[in-house]
């Protein structure tokens, strides 16, 4: 079983990557538009990291503990929009490439997770009735 939840961690993980693998492409790619400026190539470093952090939190289930309030909310949608304020000026062809990873995801890692953690689910549910009649 232990070798299931490290597959499933393995499986979120290559999930969130595939999701931002084309936005990562376009931006490399693109370099020279994004990181005209040596301040844009920090702002947009430090709100990439935020944003995997994010997404990071959000794949361990604990991005609602982290963002209890409105005011954290509004903070974090704030540094956004000023870090990763390069990467606004082309958001609907960004957005684009977003979906193009989410598809991505959602076609070849979402159904594998769904998967395994059904069959964990199962495993766990077998030992608590076999621990239960041996026991």
């Amino acid at each position: 079983m232990k070798n299931a939840k490290v597959k499933l961690r393995l499986l979120q993980i290559g999930g969130m990557f595939f999701t931002f693998l084309p936005i990562v492409i376009t931006v490399i790619v693109n370099r020279d538009v994004y990181f005209s400026t040596r301040s844009a190539g920090w702002s947009l470093g430090i709100g990439g990291l935020l944003a995997i952090a994010l997404v990071g939190l959000s794949v361990m289930g604990k991005i609602g503990k982290l963002f209890d309030s409105g005011i954290k909310v509004a903070g974090v949608i704030f540094l956004f929009a000023l870090l990763l304020e390069p990467i606004f000026l082309n958001l609907k062809f960004l957005s684009g490439m977003l979906f193009l990873g989410e598809a991505i995801n959602c076609l070849i890692f979402v159904p594998q997770i769904k998967k395994l953690k059904k069959h964990i689910d199962r495993k766990e549910t077998a030992k608590v009735i076999k621990d239960a009649i041996n026991g």
